[in-house]
């Protein structure tokens, strides 16, 4: 897969941190909260496009800005996959 032309910082790996450091490490990243929708999912947006969400579960979704009608997923590497899920996963405490 190609590495993503957009959003260099978004190269760091959020796996097994609690969500509070993963919230500091993308802000710390240039990435703006942007809410929660309706099913959880807490929204991050980067000034290029680039958007990051926190799935309920702890899942890290990576997205470059929309080009061809869609958003490509990208890897905690920083480029551009295929894969459904990278495997990157929050801590998650229970309650």
């Amino acid at each position: 897969m190609q590495s993503s032309p957009f959003c260099p910082q978004i190269a760091f790996n959020l796996k097994g941190l609690s969500k509070d450091a993963a919230r500091k490490a993308l802000e710390e990243a240039g990435f703006k909260p942007h809410g929660t929708t309706p099913g959880g999912y807490e929204k991050w947006y980067a000034p290029d496009g680039s958007r990051v969400q926190i799935r309920p579960d702890g899942e890290v979704v990576r997205t470059d800005p929309k080009t061809e009608g869609y958003r490509p997923r990208i890897g905690p590497d920083g480029n551009r996959t295929d894969l459904h899920n990278t495997g990157e996963t929050l801590q998650i405490e229970e309650d």
